[in-house]
């Protein structure tokens, strides 16, 4: 993973002429890290995990596993409905997106968390109690 993470760095300037280890990186990063992530759950699984495990089964991932979900849902509602409101061009920056990206992820999380807590949990609370 950390060499899927250097190679971008490495190889982040557009080559003017065909560059073979850049197809070749474009071509199967997003692959290498799909089995990077599934070899360490694979691994935290049948119990050679280590650290890494200890680290993923602390007790401070749950609250953010109960509003993944309604991130998920909601953060492409609000990246639309920002993109669809600009009367003008952006001109990015570093700063920019970074502020734009705080705010959208600051408005997720509120927004997820009151989802989760007014719609998500009481449907799960009358499922245990008709059971």
């Amino acid at each position: 993973m950390a060499m899927l993470v250097g190679f971008a760095y490495v190889l982040k300037e557009t080559p003017a002429h065909p560059s073979l280890p850049h197809a070749v990186y474009q071509g199967l990063h997003r692959q290498v890290w799909a089995l990077t992530v599934s070899w360490i759950i694979l691994a935290c699984e049948e119990g050679y995990g280590g650290f890494i495990k200890e680290f993923l089964s602390c007790s401070f991932w749950v609250p953010v596993s109960n509003i993944s979900f309604a991130c998920y849902l909601i953060h492409p509602v609000f990246i639309i409905l920002y993109n669809g409101l600009q009367e003008t061009p952006t001109h990015y920056t570093d700063i920019s997106f970074m502020y734009l990206f705080l705010g959208h992820l600051v408005l997720t999380v509120v927004v997820s968390c009151a989802l989760t807590v007014l719609v998500e949990k009481p449907f799960v609370f009358l499922k245990r109690s008709n059971s």
